[in-house]
Order: structure tokens, then C-alpha cells, then sequence
């Protein structure tokens, strides 16, 4: 069987161009033939928005692959209903995801998750020094970074105990500016460089919990991979099929109208800003009993959660249910 994906592929340093090669890579490792933009192809992928869809063999069984976050699709950039009406198959990275596309007449959408990989292997951590809460994700704003640095200076402004590192995109502060206590707070400490994954693995393991209050994530493999490598992950309920290994560190949250309605119509997940603080507070008093309990949940991750473990569950289900062959 030959697979083309077509599209996404060129968007390494993005969420879609990430998992493409994930994708692709384990594939190949699982004996399947895998090319890009290429035909004759049995099975077409694409990985990408659905106005971007592009399939180029007629006789190829054809998978829309696409992430969102809100209620509603988009029609900024063009129709995602009729390209995703064309395809044999839909998969959607949560169930979040898959139950919107099927609330806008989309059948049977198939999950296929996302995983982590040995990048992101479980790290020890010490206490020696002050503790460390790591926020990810500037500029989206509806990855929480307002929501981090407000409940970080509600709990410990003047604390010299704790610091938050906040990790944005290179130069993301010239279009989207921080909050003002990113620059006046000495103990928030802002790194805007770019880093490749290894050393994003390496700034997971200097920092000893993870702030995530996110509205809506399509991917959300951030909070996933700081977990694999023993980190305490606090993150908003209700969009995170991987919620339940967050046991009582999810966030409480509802799904409600927000700012970016241009972008993300419809609603997505609000943090429950309150229980937000009360989760950090349960860390910040316990935090050797927090990081030996998510010590032995990295384990688990990357047993359950590996990219190999999801790639061959998922291909050998869609190679049946479909009549192919490797």
C-alpha cells in the first residue's frame, strides 16, 4: 500500500508539520510505503485545514485530517464543509473535535491522537532550588498566558521562592505584547528564542510544573509532553483526551463565548480561575509528593501514549476496516 500525504508537510516548526513527521516516520518503520505528493497512491493523506485539501490520484481512498478548538468552523479562509464532505474518511485528533465536525453533518469521524516520543523521556527533577512553573504558548492568547501571569501574581507576587518561565515564539512579543509584569516582575522570567525539541525537553526538566490554562487546543501536546518527562501538568478541562492523566490537577471549566470570535467562532473552554489558583496552591505545598506521582505517569505515557503505540493501533484498525494490506 502506498501512502502520499500532500500538503503540511513544509510546516516542520508548526503542530500540523510536527505530526506529519511523526506520522510519517513511524509509518515507514512499520513497513508501510510513504511518500509525499506523489501518485499513483492507495491512500491519500492530507493534514492540514480543509480548504487546503488536495488530492491529485482519482483512484486513492482520500483522509481529511484536521485539529480545532471552538464550537463553530471558520469561514475566514474559505469552506471546510464541502472539502471535508469529499473525503472517505475524517480524523480528528481528540473528541472534542470529532463530536464538532459530526455536529456540522460530518459522519463518522474517526480519533486518531496524537503521541510523544523519546525527546521527551521522563527527567528527574530536584527541589534544591526555588520552584519553577513553566507556561508555553505566546502569542495564541487562548493558550492562557494573561490567566497564567494573573494567578501567578494573585498567589505569589514579591514570592523570591517560585519563578514562572514563560515560553513565547521568537520576536512574538513585537506583534503581541506581554503582560506588563513580564517585563517588571523579577521573578517571571520571559524566553522568546527558538528552541528545537530536544531543547524544549531540556526546559521541561529545569521547570518543575506546567500552567496550561488553555481555552481550546487542537494538538495539545505541549501539556502531553511535560507530562512524559515527569511534569506536573495543570490544564483546563474538557478539551484533552489525555484529561485523566491529570487526575485532580484539570481544571474546572465551562464552555463559554470568548474574544476571539474572528479566528475561533463559537465557544471553547474557560478556566475556572479560581480552582486554577487552588490547583497551583496543591502543588506549591506538596511538591515532592506531586513530582513522584507524575514520575511514575511518565512511564505510563510513553507506554500508552508513544507515537509508535498510536500509529500501529490506528493503522491496523484503518487497514482493516478498509480491505487494505501493508
Amino acid at each position: 500500500m502506498k501512502i502520499s500525504f500532500n500538503n503540511g508537510t513544509g510546516l516542520l516548526p508548526t503542530g500540523y508539520g510536527y505530526a506529519n513527521f511523526k506520522l510519517m516516520t513511524n509509518l515507514t518503520k512499520l513497513g508501510y510505503s510513504v511518500m509525499t505528493n506523489k501518485i499513483p497512491a492507495n491512500v491519500e493523506i492530507n493534514f492540514i485545514q480543509p480548504h487546503h485539501y488536495q488530492f491529485f490520484d482519482d483512484k486513492s481512498l482520500k483522509i481529511g485530517y484536521t485539529p480545532w478548538e471552538s464550537t463553530m468552523l471558520p469561514t475566514n479562509e474559505g469552506d471546510w464543509i464541502e472539502p471535508m464532505l469529499g473525503c472517505d474518511e475524517i480524523w480528528a485528533p481528540n473528541q472534542f473535535t470529532k463530536n464538532v465536525f459530526e455536529d456540522h453533518g460530518i459522519k463518522d469521524v474517526k480519533v486518531f491522537h496524537h503521541g510523544i516520543d523519546d525527546t521527551f523521556s521522563p527527567r528527574g527533577r530536584s527541589l534544591n532550588y526555588k520552584l519553577r512553573f513553566l507556561h508555553v504558548g505566546h502569542p495564541a492568547l487562548r493558550k492562557g498566558l494573561t490567566e497564567t501571569v494573573e494567578a501567578f501574581l494573585d498567589l505569589f507576587a514579591g514570592n523570591n521562592d517560585v519563578e514562572l518561565v514563560i515560553k513565547g515564539y521568537k520576536n512574538s512579543d513585537k506583534h503581541y505584547p506581554l503582560p506588563e509584569a513580564c517585563y517588571t516582575e523579577p521573578n517571571i522570567k520571559v524566553i522568546l528564542s527558538n528552541l528545537n525539541y530536544t531543547e524544549m525537553a531540556d526546559l521541561y526538566a529545569s521547570c518543575h510544573v506546567m500552567l496550561y490554562p488553555s481555552w481550546g487546543e487542537g494538538f495539545g501536546l505541549m501539556p502531553l509532553q511535560a507530562m512524559a518527562t515527569g511534569m506536573p501538568a495543570i490544564f483546563t478541562s474538557g478539551w484533552a483526551d489525555y484529561q485523566y492523566l491529570a487526575d485532580d490537577l484539570a481544571i474546572k471549566s465551562e464552555l463559554s463565548m470568548h474574544p476571539w470570535q474572528e479566528t475561533h467562532p463559537g465557544m471553547m473552554f474557560k478556566p475556572d480561575m479560581t480552582d486554577f489558583k487552588e490547583k497551583i496552591m496543591m502543588v506549591y505545598n506538596n511538591p515532592q509528593q506531586y513530582l513522584s506521582e507524575f514520575e511514575i505517569k511518565s512511564h505510563e505515557i510513553h507506554r500508552d501514549w508513544s507515537w509508535s503505540t498510536k500509529v500501529d493501533k490506528f493503522f491496523t484498525e484503518f487497514t482493516e476496516r478498509n480491505h487494505l494490506s501493508k
